[in-house]
């Protein structure tokens, strides 16, 4: 397998909108994933302050983020 920094570069879009429970399910299932070379970029629609938070606790490394 070649190395990531030789592998293509994705990136992954996310639409969410007030699931924070289904998002957090989304990351982890990302931050699973053998190919490492990928970005995420969440796409939200407005949602409360409770995703905002999900998403700001994730991406300080407290879970999934890349």
């Amino acid at each position: 397998m070649k190395k990531d920094s030789e592998q293509p570069r994705i990136s992954v879009i996310i639409s969410t909108y007030d699931s924070e429970a289904w998002l957090e399910k989304v990351l982890w299932g990302f931050n699973c994933q053998t190919y490492r070379n990928f970005e995420v970029v969440i796409a939200d629609d407005g949602s409360g302050p409770k995703t905002r938070q999900l998403i700001e606790r994730m991406y300080s490394g407290a879970g999934p983020g890349h």
